[in-house]
């Protein structure tokens, strides 16, 4: 992606994992955000959820947490969410927090049950769960969010162009509402506003990582 002429005719569709939380994890980086690529727009956040396994005697984040008193979770990673999720339906783990759209279809058909939501209000297809913040207030929560960027080097007009109708689009209420059917909010921003959006996430991720004793390999 920083070897197309930066012409506008070459853009990339980014999120939170490749652009902020990989500088976090991995030591030696091969590209570098904020400096090898322009930020043109976001179109929204993929909201992220917490889901248990049938099995599971909870039905909320709060009682989850309650139950947790004393008991050690061991952390299983996985290189995708639908292997995770799979493994939950199966009831190989307990508990998965991944974006709610991979828990929408097994979720819709009673083979898990999502307990909370990692976003700024409830979901509109199950809004009877809880957000994190409402059991836990004070959260610093992880921004699950989607965006396009331009290489570095492309000329400012451009990039305005791209962004205006970037915007333009994912503003319009049936992109709105396509979006929402799969568990994402369509929160656009232009060029300008994701970028200082981008700083923000960086500074809540970096202050994250450190409280975790989290380092890059």
């Amino acid at each position: 992606m920083r070897s197309p002429a930066p012409d506008g005719y070459t853009i990339l569709y980014g999120t939170n994992s490749a652009m902020t939380l990989r500088r976090f994890l991995v030591k030696d980086m091969p590209y570098d955000t904020m400096k090898d690529f322009i930020p043109v727009a976001r179109i929204g956040e993929a909201t992220s959820a917490v889901a248990a396994t049938m099995n599971l005697p909870v039905s909320t984040l709060g009682e989850l947490i309650e139950q947790m008193t004393g008991i050690k979770l061991v952390h299983v990673p996985y290189k995708s969410a639908p292997q995770s999720v799979t493994d939950l339906v199966a009831g190989r783990v307990d508990i998965v927090f991944t974006t709610l759209s991979s828990f929408l279809p097994f979720s819709d058909a009673g083979k898990l049950k999502v307990i909370g939501i990692n976003g700024g209000q409830r979901s509109e297809k199950l809004p009877k769960v809880q957000t994190i913040l409402e059991v836990l207030p004070g959260f610093e929560r992880p921004r699950s969010w989607i965006g396009t960027f331009a290489p570095a080097g492309t000329p400012a007009p451009v990039v305005r162009r791209l962004s205006d109708e970037i915007v333009k689009a994912a503003s319009l209420p049936e992109v709105k509402a396509r979006v929402g059917s799969l568990g994402t909010l369509a929160d656009p921003a232009p060029s300008e506003d994701f970028a200082a959006f981008l700083r923000r996430d960086a500074e809540s991720v970096g202050r994250l990582m450190k409280a975790a004793g989290i380092q890059p390999e």
